[in-house]
Protein backbone atom coordinates (compact mmCIF):
# COMPACT_ATOMS: atom_id res chain seq x y z
CA UNK A 1 0.00 0.00 0.00
CA UNK A 2 1.27 3.54 -0.94
CA UNK A 3 2.28 5.68 1.76
CA UNK A 4 0.26 8.91 2.76
CA UNK A 5 3.22 10.74 1.68
CA UNK A 6 3.20 9.48 -1.76
CA UNK A 7 -0.29 9.93 -2.27
CA UNK A 8 -0.65 12.82 -1.25
CA UNK A 9 2.30 13.64 -3.38
CA UNK A 10 -0.08 12.22 -6.31
CA UNK A 11 -2.90 14.08 -6.00
CA UNK A 12 -1.25 17.36 -5.71
CA UNK A 13 0.63 16.74 -9.23
CA UNK A 14 -3.44 16.25 -10.54
CA UNK A 15 -4.31 19.95 -8.98
CA UNK A 16 -0.96 21.38 -10.66
CA UNK A 17 -1.83 19.65 -14.02
CA UNK A 18 -5.84 20.27 -13.76
CA UNK A 19 -5.82 23.44 -11.51
CA UNK A 20 -2.61 24.83 -11.35
CA UNK A 21 -3.39 27.31 -8.40
CA UNK A 22 -4.47 24.82 -6.03
CA UNK A 23 -1.50 22.92 -7.37
CA UNK A 24 0.93 25.41 -6.56
CA UNK A 25 -0.69 26.91 -3.14
CA UNK A 26 -0.52 23.36 -1.60
CA UNK A 27 2.42 22.85 -2.89
CA UNK A 28 4.62 25.56 -1.20
CA UNK A 29 2.85 24.98 2.65
CA UNK A 30 3.98 22.39 4.95
CA UNK A 31 2.17 19.11 5.45
CA UNK A 32 2.52 16.59 8.44
CA UNK A 33 0.95 13.31 10.01
CA UNK A 34 -1.38 13.71 13.01
CA UNK A 35 -3.02 11.16 15.25
CA UNK A 36 -4.42 13.95 16.88
CA UNK A 37 -6.98 15.35 14.32
CA UNK A 38 -9.57 12.98 13.42
CA UNK A 39 -9.42 14.09 9.28
CA UNK A 40 -7.40 17.34 8.67
CA UNK A 41 -6.99 20.00 10.15
CA UNK A 42 -5.19 23.46 9.98
CA UNK A 43 -2.56 24.38 12.37
CA UNK A 44 0.57 26.93 13.25
CA UNK A 45 3.81 25.30 12.64
CA UNK A 46 6.42 26.29 15.45
CA UNK A 47 7.74 28.55 12.93
CA UNK A 48 4.17 30.58 12.82
CA UNK A 49 3.48 29.14 9.64
CA UNK A 50 0.20 27.45 8.43
CA UNK A 51 0.34 23.70 8.65
CA UNK A 52 -1.36 20.99 6.69
CA UNK A 53 -2.02 17.77 9.03
CA UNK A 54 -3.91 14.81 7.79
CA UNK A 55 -4.78 11.71 9.99
CA UNK A 56 -3.64 8.60 8.02
CA UNK A 57 -5.90 6.44 8.91
CA UNK A 58 -9.04 9.12 7.47
CA UNK A 59 -7.02 9.61 4.23
CA UNK A 60 -6.60 6.00 2.94
CA UNK A 61 -9.92 4.86 4.91
CA UNK A 62 -12.67 7.38 4.46
CA UNK A 63 -11.48 9.18 1.05
CA UNK A 64 -11.75 5.70 -0.87
CA UNK A 65 -10.93 7.00 -4.36
CA UNK A 66 -9.08 10.00 -5.78
CA UNK A 67 -11.66 11.91 -6.27
CA UNK A 68 -12.30 12.35 -2.83
CA UNK A 69 -8.66 13.00 -2.31
CA UNK A 70 -8.46 15.52 -4.99
CA UNK A 71 -11.72 17.25 -3.40
CA UNK A 72 -10.04 17.35 0.22
CA UNK A 73 -7.51 19.36 -0.87
CA UNK A 74 -8.94 21.61 -2.64
CA UNK A 75 -11.48 22.08 0.22
CA UNK A 76 -8.95 22.95 2.45
CA UNK A 77 -6.70 25.20 0.73
CA UNK A 78 -10.00 27.20 -0.48
CA UNK A 79 -10.34 27.76 3.73
CA UNK A 80 -7.14 29.34 4.04
CA UNK A 81 -7.22 31.49 0.98
CA UNK A 82 -10.69 32.74 1.57
CA UNK A 83 -8.70 33.51 5.33
CA UNK A 84 -12.10 31.49 7.25
CA UNK A 85 -9.02 30.16 10.00
CA UNK A 86 -8.63 34.37 10.80
CA UNK A 87 -11.84 34.74 10.73
CA UNK A 88 -13.41 32.41 13.36
CA UNK A 89 -12.63 34.46 16.09
CA UNK A 90 -15.14 37.45 15.01
CA UNK A 91 -18.12 35.05 15.00
CA UNK A 92 -20.25 33.70 18.19
CA UNK A 93 -21.71 30.06 17.34
CA UNK A 94 -18.27 28.47 16.34
CA UNK A 95 -20.07 25.12 14.76
CA UNK A 96 -22.15 27.38 12.88
CA UNK A 97 -19.59 29.38 11.48
CA UNK A 98 -17.59 25.97 10.80
CA UNK A 99 -20.81 25.01 8.75
CA UNK A 100 -20.93 28.32 6.66
CA UNK A 101 -17.38 28.19 6.10
CA UNK A 102 -18.16 24.94 4.28
CA UNK A 103 -20.91 26.07 2.28
CA UNK A 104 -18.41 28.64 1.03
CA UNK A 105 -15.48 26.86 0.19
CA UNK A 106 -17.93 23.70 -1.50
CA UNK A 107 -19.51 25.76 -4.03
CA UNK A 108 -15.50 25.39 -5.75
CA UNK A 109 -15.67 21.46 -5.20
CA UNK A 110 -17.14 19.45 -7.01
CA UNK A 111 -20.21 17.12 -5.81
CA UNK A 112 -18.15 13.96 -6.95
CA UNK A 113 -15.09 15.46 -4.65
CA UNK A 114 -17.47 15.93 -1.46
CA UNK A 115 -17.68 13.11 1.14
CA UNK A 116 -21.80 12.18 1.15
CA UNK A 117 -21.94 13.90 4.80
CA UNK A 118 -20.37 17.49 3.79
CA UNK A 119 -22.76 20.80 4.00
CA UNK A 120 -23.56 22.10 0.35
CA UNK A 121 -26.09 25.26 -0.38
CA UNK A 122 -29.03 22.23 -1.44
CA UNK A 123 -29.03 20.75 2.24
CA UNK A 124 -30.80 24.26 3.20
CA UNK A 125 -33.70 24.52 0.41
CA UNK A 126 -36.10 26.73 2.23
CA UNK A 127 -33.36 29.41 2.87
CA UNK A 128 -32.91 29.82 -0.96
CA UNK A 129 -28.82 30.67 -0.32
CA UNK A 130 -27.20 32.36 -3.14
CA UNK A 131 -24.29 31.65 -4.24
CA UNK A 132 -20.72 33.40 -4.40
CA UNK A 133 -21.01 34.57 -0.89
CA UNK A 134 -19.04 35.68 2.18
CA UNK A 135 -18.90 33.39 5.59
CA UNK A 136 -20.48 36.03 6.86
CA UNK A 137 -23.70 35.75 5.05
CA UNK A 138 -24.14 32.17 5.44
CA UNK A 139 -23.67 32.74 9.15
CA UNK A 140 -26.11 34.95 9.80
CA UNK A 141 -28.18 32.93 7.56
CA UNK A 142 -28.15 29.60 9.83
CA UNK A 143 -28.12 31.37 12.79
CA UNK A 144 -31.41 33.40 12.34
CA UNK A 145 -32.54 29.17 11.24
CA UNK A 146 -31.27 27.85 14.27
CA UNK A 147 -32.85 30.43 16.39
CA UNK A 148 -36.48 30.76 15.08
CA UNK A 149 -36.88 26.91 14.93
CA UNK A 150 -35.69 27.09 18.84
CA UNK A 151 -38.40 29.71 19.05
CA UNK A 152 -40.61 27.42 17.29
CA UNK A 153 -39.68 24.41 19.83
CA UNK A 154 -40.70 26.11 22.55
CA UNK A 155 -44.08 27.36 21.26
CA UNK A 156 -44.62 23.33 20.28
CA UNK A 157 -43.69 21.98 23.81
CA UNK A 158 -47.11 24.60 24.89
CA UNK A 159 -49.29 23.36 22.26
CA UNK A 160 -48.41 19.99 21.09
CA UNK A 161 -51.80 19.60 19.52
CA UNK A 162 -50.85 22.58 17.59
CA UNK A 163 -47.97 21.26 15.25
CA UNK A 164 -45.53 23.86 14.79
CA UNK A 165 -46.85 27.93 15.95
CA UNK A 166 -43.79 29.69 14.25
CA UNK A 167 -45.20 33.21 13.38
CA UNK A 168 -42.19 33.37 10.81
CA UNK A 169 -43.44 30.21 8.34
CA UNK A 170 -41.11 31.97 5.31
CA UNK A 171 -38.43 30.95 7.78
CA UNK A 172 -39.11 28.18 9.80
CA UNK A 173 -39.12 25.19 8.07
CA UNK A 174 -39.14 22.99 11.34
CA UNK A 175 -41.13 19.79 10.05
CA UNK A 176 -44.05 19.83 12.47
CA UNK A 177 -45.86 22.60 9.88
CA UNK A 178 -47.87 21.06 7.84
CA UNK A 179 -47.65 23.92 5.52
CA UNK A 180 -44.60 22.94 4.50
CA UNK A 181 -43.39 20.57 1.73
CA UNK A 182 -41.34 17.45 2.42
CA UNK A 183 -38.31 19.36 0.68
CA UNK A 184 -39.01 22.29 2.70
CA UNK A 185 -38.68 20.64 6.06
CA UNK A 186 -34.84 19.68 5.79
CA UNK A 187 -33.26 22.89 6.36
CA UNK A 188 -33.24 22.70 10.04
CA UNK A 189 -32.95 18.92 10.70
CA UNK A 190 -29.77 19.26 8.70
CA UNK A 191 -28.45 22.23 10.67
CA UNK A 192 -29.11 20.00 13.68
CA UNK A 193 -27.41 17.10 11.96
CA UNK A 194 -24.30 19.13 11.51
CA UNK A 195 -24.25 20.65 14.41
CA UNK A 196 -24.60 17.32 16.39
CA UNK A 197 -21.81 16.11 14.12
CA UNK A 198 -17.72 15.99 15.40
CA UNK A 199 -16.05 19.03 15.05
CA UNK A 200 -13.38 17.73 13.05
CA UNK A 201 -15.95 16.60 10.95
CA UNK A 202 -18.16 19.18 9.87
CA UNK A 203 -15.18 21.84 10.01
CA UNK A 204 -12.50 23.24 12.33
CA UNK A 205 -11.53 24.60 15.75
CA UNK A 206 -8.42 25.94 14.47
CA UNK A 207 -7.74 27.17 17.88
CA UNK A 208 -4.39 28.40 16.87
CA UNK A 209 -5.89 30.56 14.80
CA UNK A 210 -7.75 31.92 17.50
CA UNK A 211 -5.30 32.83 20.05
CA UNK A 212 -3.20 35.22 17.92
CA UNK A 213 -2.26 38.45 18.87
CA UNK A 214 -2.84 41.23 16.43
CA UNK A 215 0.68 41.55 15.14
CA UNK A 216 1.31 38.11 14.79
CA UNK A 217 -2.21 37.57 12.30
CA UNK A 218 -1.23 40.28 10.36
CA UNK A 219 2.23 38.94 9.51
CA UNK A 220 0.91 35.36 8.83
CA UNK A 221 -1.96 37.30 6.87
CA UNK A 222 1.10 39.30 4.68
CA UNK A 223 2.66 36.03 3.82
CA UNK A 224 -0.48 34.63 3.13
CA UNK A 225 -1.25 37.33 0.81
CA UNK A 226 2.24 36.83 -0.91
CA UNK A 227 1.16 33.40 -1.41
CA UNK A 228 -1.45 34.36 -3.16
CA UNK A 229 0.46 36.53 -5.24
CA UNK A 230 2.85 34.01 -6.08
CA UNK A 231 0.68 31.18 -7.57
CA UNK A 232 -1.27 33.94 -9.27
CA UNK A 233 1.92 34.88 -10.96
CA UNK A 234 2.79 30.93 -11.93
CA UNK A 235 -0.50 29.89 -12.91
CA UNK A 236 -0.41 32.24 -15.99
CA UNK A 237 -3.06 34.00 -16.94
CA UNK A 238 -4.16 31.53 -19.82
CA UNK A 239 -4.55 28.95 -17.07
CA UNK A 240 -7.17 31.34 -15.13
CA UNK A 241 -10.10 29.55 -17.36
CA UNK A 242 -9.93 26.58 -14.32
CA UNK A 243 -10.95 29.43 -11.83
CA UNK A 244 -14.48 30.12 -11.22
CA UNK A 245 -15.34 33.67 -11.95
CA UNK A 246 -15.98 34.70 -8.53
CA UNK A 247 -12.77 32.94 -6.49
CA UNK A 248 -11.48 34.74 -9.26
CA UNK A 249 -12.10 37.97 -9.23
CA UNK A 250 -11.35 37.57 -5.09
CA UNK A 251 -8.10 36.28 -6.34
CA UNK A 252 -7.14 39.17 -8.27
CA UNK A 253 -8.49 41.54 -5.08
CA UNK A 254 -5.72 40.52 -3.45
CA UNK A 255 -3.30 40.94 -6.13
CA UNK A 256 -4.08 44.60 -6.69
CA UNK A 257 -4.14 45.26 -3.12
CA UNK A 258 -0.65 44.15 -2.75
CA UNK A 259 0.66 46.51 -5.77
CA UNK A 260 1.93 50.19 -4.75
CA UNK A 261 -0.80 52.37 -5.55
CA UNK A 262 1.32 55.47 -4.47
CA UNK A 263 5.03 54.98 -3.91
CA UNK A 264 4.62 57.13 0.09
CA UNK A 265 8.46 55.79 0.63
CA UNK A 266 10.01 57.90 -1.79
CA UNK A 267 7.79 60.65 -1.04
CA UNK A 268 8.85 60.46 2.40
CA UNK A 269 12.33 60.17 1.39
CA UNK A 270 12.16 62.96 -1.50
CA UNK A 271 10.35 65.48 1.52
CA UNK A 272 13.39 64.53 3.91
CA UNK A 273 15.86 65.32 1.86
CA UNK A 274 14.83 68.35 0.29
CA UNK A 275 14.36 70.01 4.09
CA UNK A 276 18.18 70.69 4.70
CA UNK A 277 20.26 73.58 6.41
CA UNK A 278 24.09 73.89 5.54
CA UNK A 279 27.06 73.93 8.21
CA UNK A 280 30.99 74.70 7.33
CA UNK A 281 33.14 71.77 8.56
CA UNK A 282 36.97 71.93 8.40
CA UNK A 283 38.56 69.77 6.07
CA UNK A 284 42.49 68.74 4.98
CA UNK A 285 41.58 67.87 1.35
CA UNK A 286 40.96 71.42 0.25
CA UNK A 287 43.32 74.87 0.98
CA UNK A 288 42.21 77.77 1.90
CA UNK A 289 41.19 80.05 -1.13
CA UNK A 290 41.94 83.40 1.02
CA UNK A 291 45.13 82.17 2.71
CA UNK A 292 46.08 78.91 0.54
CA UNK A 293 46.76 77.11 3.99
CA UNK A 294 45.06 73.76 5.11
CA UNK A 295 42.62 72.90 6.40
CA UNK A 296 40.33 74.75 4.38
CA UNK A 297 36.43 74.66 4.50
CA UNK A 298 33.86 72.65 2.88
CA UNK A 299 30.08 73.46 2.51
CA UNK A 300 27.99 70.34 4.34
CA UNK A 301 24.48 69.70 4.37
CA UNK A 302 22.64 67.95 7.19
CA UNK A 303 18.60 67.09 7.52
CA UNK A 304 16.98 68.14 11.05
CA UNK A 305 14.02 66.44 10.96
CA UNK A 306 11.51 66.11 14.19
CA UNK A 307 8.69 63.07 13.52
CA UNK A 308 6.05 62.98 15.31
CA UNK A 309 4.32 60.09 15.76
CA UNK A 310 0.27 59.48 16.74
CA UNK A 311 0.37 57.25 20.05
CA UNK A 312 -3.33 57.74 20.80
CA UNK A 313 -3.79 54.00 20.03
CA UNK A 314 -5.70 54.66 16.43
CA UNK A 315 -2.09 54.11 14.45
CA UNK A 316 -1.20 49.72 13.35
CA UNK A 317 1.62 48.09 15.08
CA UNK A 318 2.55 47.35 10.56
CA UNK A 319 1.74 51.33 9.91
CA UNK A 320 4.50 51.82 13.18
CA UNK A 321 6.75 49.02 11.73
CA UNK A 322 6.65 50.12 8.25
CA UNK A 323 7.18 54.00 8.86
CA UNK A 324 10.49 53.41 11.27
CA UNK A 325 11.53 51.04 8.30
CA UNK A 326 11.67 54.22 6.16
CA UNK A 327 13.23 56.00 8.97
CA UNK A 328 15.76 54.70 9.67
CA UNK A 329 17.05 55.07 5.48
CA UNK A 330 16.64 58.76 6.34
CA UNK A 331 18.67 58.86 9.09
CA UNK A 332 21.70 56.38 7.73
CA UNK A 333 22.03 59.02 5.00
CA UNK A 334 22.88 61.59 8.31
CA UNK A 335 19.40 63.08 9.10
CA UNK A 336 19.30 64.37 12.82
CA UNK A 337 16.35 62.56 13.53
CA UNK A 338 14.05 63.61 17.04
CA UNK A 339 11.45 61.14 17.50
CA UNK A 340 8.06 62.99 19.02
CA UNK A 341 5.50 60.55 20.68
CA UNK A 342 2.35 62.34 21.68
CA UNK A 343 -1.20 61.93 22.01
CA UNK A 344 -3.19 64.55 23.39
CA UNK A 345 0.28 65.59 24.97
CA UNK A 346 4.03 64.44 24.09
CA UNK A 347 4.33 61.43 25.92
CA UNK A 348 8.32 61.04 24.76
CA UNK A 349 10.85 62.63 23.38
CA UNK A 350 14.39 60.73 22.22
CA UNK A 351 16.82 61.23 19.75
CA UNK A 352 16.69 58.55 16.98
CA UNK A 353 19.41 56.28 16.99
CA UNK A 354 18.13 53.69 13.94
CA UNK A 355 16.53 51.46 16.12
CA UNK A 356 12.95 51.37 16.13
CA UNK A 357 11.17 51.42 20.04
CA UNK A 358 9.91 48.39 21.26
CA UNK A 359 7.07 50.36 22.28
CA UNK A 360 5.76 53.74 22.40
CA UNK A 361 3.90 55.47 24.88
CA UNK A 362 0.61 57.36 24.44
CA UNK A 363 -3.31 55.95 24.14
CA UNK A 364 -5.01 59.05 24.94
CA UNK A 365 -7.26 61.61 22.59
CA UNK A 366 -5.11 63.23 19.71
CA UNK A 367 -3.99 66.84 19.77
CA UNK A 368 -2.10 67.90 16.91
CA UNK A 369 -1.00 71.05 18.88
CA UNK A 370 2.02 69.78 21.23
CA UNK A 371 4.53 68.37 18.59
CA UNK A 372 4.13 71.63 16.15
CA UNK A 373 4.79 73.82 19.24
CA UNK A 374 7.60 71.92 20.35
CA UNK A 375 9.15 72.10 17.11
CA UNK A 376 8.62 75.88 16.89
CA UNK A 377 9.99 76.97 20.03
CA UNK A 378 12.59 74.48 21.43
CA UNK A 379 13.85 71.84 18.30
CA UNK A 380 13.25 74.15 15.23
CA UNK A 381 14.00 71.73 12.63
CA UNK A 382 13.89 71.44 8.93
CA UNK A 383 10.72 69.98 8.41
CA UNK A 384 8.32 68.31 10.61
CA UNK A 385 6.89 64.46 9.68
CA UNK A 386 3.91 63.75 10.84
CA UNK A 387 2.71 59.86 11.38
CA UNK A 388 -0.84 60.07 12.37
CA UNK A 389 -4.65 58.74 11.38
CA UNK A 390 -5.70 62.34 11.11
CA UNK A 391 -8.26 62.18 13.10
CA UNK A 392 -8.50 65.06 15.39
CA UNK A 393 -9.25 68.90 15.47
CA UNK A 394 -6.82 70.89 12.50
CA UNK A 395 -4.28 72.42 14.51
CA UNK A 396 -4.61 76.57 15.53
CA UNK A 397 -0.78 77.07 15.41
CA UNK A 398 1.29 77.70 12.37
CA UNK A 399 4.48 75.65 11.74
CA UNK A 400 7.91 77.25 10.84
CA UNK A 401 8.65 75.03 8.78
CA UNK A 402 8.00 72.60 5.61
CA UNK A 403 5.87 69.69 7.38
CA UNK A 404 4.62 66.05 5.29
CA UNK A 405 1.76 64.08 6.87
CA UNK A 406 1.78 60.39 6.64
CA UNK A 407 -1.89 59.24 7.06
CA UNK A 408 -2.08 55.89 8.69
CA UNK A 409 -3.55 53.22 5.88
CA UNK A 410 -7.09 53.15 7.94
CA UNK A 411 -6.90 57.45 8.51
CA UNK A 412 -8.13 59.75 6.31
CA UNK A 413 -9.37 59.60 3.05
CA UNK A 414 -8.46 62.00 0.51
CA UNK A 415 -12.28 63.20 -0.24
CA UNK A 416 -12.48 63.89 2.94
CA UNK A 417 -13.13 67.53 4.31
CA UNK A 418 -10.57 67.12 7.42
CA UNK A 419 -7.84 66.26 5.11
CA UNK A 420 -8.18 69.05 2.75
CA UNK A 421 -7.51 71.10 6.55
CA UNK A 422 -4.57 69.86 7.70
CA UNK A 423 -2.02 72.64 6.09
CA UNK A 424 1.10 71.02 4.69
CA UNK A 425 1.68 68.45 2.13
CA UNK A 426 -0.23 65.08 2.48
CA UNK A 427 0.63 61.03 1.42
CA UNK A 428 -1.31 58.01 2.69
CA UNK A 429 0.20 55.19 3.39
CA UNK A 430 -0.99 52.41 1.12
Amino acid sequence: MASIHDEITKTTVKLLLNEPFYGHFFTGVLKGESGMTKSMSLVLSSNQMIQFNFNPEWWQNILVNEQLQYGALKHQVLHVVFKHIFKIAEFGYKKIFAIAADLVVNQYVSQAQLLPDTPTLAHFPKLKLKSGQDVGYYYHKLVELMEECQECDKESENDLDSGCECNNESNCDKPGNGNKSQSQSKGYSNLKHFLEKEPDMTGNNWDDFQQLSGPERWLIECQLNETICNCMERARTNQYGNIPAGLLTYLQTIVESMKPQVNWKRILKLFAESSTHTYLKNTLKRPSKRYGTTPGIKIKKRNKILVAVDTSGSIDIEDLSAFFGEIYHIWKKGAQVRIVECDCTIQRVYEYKGTTPIKVKGGGGTSFEAPIEYGNTKFVPDALIYLTDGYADTPKTSTRFPILWVISQAGLTEESREWNNLRGRKIKMK
